[in-house]
């Protein structure tokens, strides 16, 4: 069976999220399904930027732990060039 949506059946969508204006109650319900819409954006939204700011900040921290143990294993393959940045004067 074809899961394409008929014309028909698009016209029933489009008419099921249009708000009738000559028709309070459809009104008020297009309104609240709003303010759900919102407060779910508003909620995600939120919790995202926690989220993102956590991965950010764990990024950062294991960034540092990976660098740390590269120039650590550099280091200890040719430690001459680790020895001339860290004395110049040599």
């Amino acid at each position: 069976m074809d899961d394409t949506p008929t014309e028909e059946s698009e016209s029933e969508l489009e008419q099921e999220d249009e708000a009738d204006f000559d028709n309070l109650e459809s009104l008020k319900q297009v309104y609240h399904e709003l303010l759900s819409n919102f407060s779910i954006l508003s909620k995600a939204y939120n919790y995202l930027r926690k989220n993102f700011k956590k991965f950010s900040k764990d990024h950062t921290k294991f960034q540092k732990k990976h660098n740390a143990k590269v120039n650590h294993s550099l280091k200890k393959k040719n430690p001459q060039v680790f020895d001339v940045y860290e004395n110049p004067e040599i």
